[in-house]
């Protein structure tokens, strides 16, 4: 059968439905969590009598949630819920909460496992300590540029060469005045952090906020994600800096070589 003529069954209709309907759901981001049916026919160019029906549809599953006071779209808990499962059962989240709650309550810091997605750095797990981080920089789900933050910087210090110049070469924003965007002073620092194995984020994603990440490895050195253990930068003096090294390379290495890492 010609790969362009329609499966007798239907599968190539179905297969177009629910490609709008991944269209749809990935309008939604954390800087806009809530979309009108107006916002989603704009951004995804699909008629209004299709994206209305495929939101009916979503909702009816479960994905999307529509607010009756302002008929506004968000997503659905049953989305979160299969999120959550993939999350859960990936060989990297299962290895490393056990040993990132463990570094938590010794330093009392916040610990992160973060793994790239799409050349942003997408935080998979957090675990607080006794001082968590006042600012909200990272939730479960949640994306940063790779350009900044201890866990981020870590992976794209250790991401193919390829990669970084794909980084370097889109748009960078400074979140703080400290924020470095620079592509120039940037590969210098990769440079810095691949040597050194860890990588300082100081006050670069939020202001007061100190964090150390250091990268995780699988089987044949391959990159699968990185720690972060961070806190509030007058908790940072340079003892408890050097301990924050110290044992989040010990965690990160422990991990690496439950994940078959030589």
């Amino acid at each position: 059968m010609h790969p362009a003529e329609p499966l007798p069954d239907g599968t190539s209709n179905r297969s177009q439905s629910l490609r709008k309907a991944v269209r749809i759901l990935r309008q939604f981001t954390h800087s806009a969590p809530e979309k009108s049916l107006v916002e989603l026919v704009q951004q995804t160019g699909l008629p209004r009598t299709v994206c209305y029906r495929m939101l009916c549809t979503l909702e009816e599953e479960g994905f999307v949630e529509r607010n009756s006071e302002s008929g506004r779209y968000r997503l659905g808990l049953d989305l979160f819920s299969l999120g959550s499962t993939a999350i859960t059962n990936t060989g990297v989240h299962m290895v490393s909460v056990p040993a990132m709650r463990a570094l938590s309550q010794e330093l009392n810091d916040t610990a992160l496992l973060v793994v790239e997605h799409k050349l942003q750095a997408l935080c998979i797990e957090k675990v607080d300590g006794d001082f968590p981080v006042v600012a909200n920089v990272m939730t479960v789900g949640s994306t940063l540029p790779l350009y900044c933050g201890g866990a981020p910087f870590a992976l794209l210090a250790h991401m193919s060469g390829k990669q970084q110049e794909q980084v370097l070469c889109t748009p960078m924003i400074a979140r703080t005045s400290h924020t470095i965007v620079d592509p120039d002073k940037i590969r210098a620092r990769l440079a810095t952090v691949r040597a050194k194995g860890y990588a300082i984020g100081d006050e670069d994603v939020a202001e007061y906020v100190v964090a150390v990440g250091v990268p995780i490895f699988g089987r044949a050195q391959r990159l699968i994600g990185a720690i972060s253990v961070g806190g509030l930068k007058q908790r940072y003096d340079d003892e408890h800096l050097a301990k924050v090294i110290s044992l989040s390379r010990n965690t990160a290495n422990e991990i690496s070589m439950r994940l078959g890492a030589e």
